[in-house]
């Protein structure tokens, strides 16, 4: 494995959030990032923590990790309490760690998602946004060890589209609210933006609500993209879905 942090991201979040750990596993080619709040130590640390249960959770072991030549002891002591071994980049040279190539990566796959957003997306929710970049972005990346799968695959295993379904991050949308979510006389719907898929819920969509700051899941919400319009089934489609739903039922 390898790990580095970028720069940092020119917009702090409304969390706090102000730099992107990552960390990148050479046999699934797999790349997992998670936002931090400081170039601590500590934070570094809980940073490597969160990459690396994503791949222990899923099986996979760590052997040797390469690190940036100014990685922290409290990391360097945390490796190795959990077996592994450590090298470090050369000062001045850190072409031996390959993380910097995957920053490279990540970020031209984050920037360009960030491109997609809706304008009026609050630019301090880019964080909100890194759950489904990540699965995007490995299900692009095709594994080392098993280049007929993609490096999502290889640590995850397959993505359900049809039990998650994913959306354009940072679109516009409405969700509906339900008559005992609501006053009397309050509007119908609730305006936010989709922030990326509800992994732990059936059919569902994960949602940021600007007025309060928080997020909502939920499964019945409209999508209002800014570069194109919602497609429309034409009277031939219904027509063709309504006579393939009677053969299935009378099958």
């Amino acid at each position: 494995m390898a790990s580095n942090l970028p720069g940092r991201y020119p917009v702090t979040s409304t969390r706090g959030h102000k730099y992107i750990f990552l960390m990148v596993d050479y046999d699934s080619n797999y790349i997992h990032a998670v936002p931090k709040k400081s170039r601590k130590a500590e934070d570094l640390v809980y940073g490597f923590q969160t990459c690396y249960k994503t791949l222990t959770d899923n099986g996979l072991q760590g052997t040797y990790v390469r690190l940036d030549n100014e990685a922290s002891k409290l990391l360097t002591t945390y490796i190795k309490e959990n077996r592994m071994e450590y090298q470090l980049a050369s000062p001045g040279d850190h072409r031996i760690n390959y993380a910097e190539r995957a920053i490279q990566t990540y970020k031209n796959h984050f920037i360009s998602t960030l491109q997609g957003t809706d304008p009026d997306y609050p630019d301090n929710g880019w964080d909100l946004l890194m759950p489904q970049i990540n699965i995007t972005l490995n299900l692009l990346r095709a594994s080392q060890v098993n280049p007929k799968l993609s490096a999502y695959a290889q640590v995850h295993g397959p993505f359900d589209f049809n039990k998650t379904p994913m959306a354009p991050l940072g679109c516009k949308i409405v969700i509906h609210d339900r008559a005992d979510e609501r006053r009397s006389w309050a509007p119908h719907g609730t305006h936010g933006f989709y922030i990326g898929p509800a992994m732990q819920h059936y059919r569902n969509y994960k949602c940021y609500i600007p007025s309060t700051r928080a997020t909502r899941f939920s499964n019945t919400i409209m999508f209002f993209p800014h570069c194109c319009e919602n497609p429309i089934p034409s009277p031939a489609d219904q027509l063709h879905m309504a006579l393939q739903d009677l053969t299935a039922a009378l099958s």
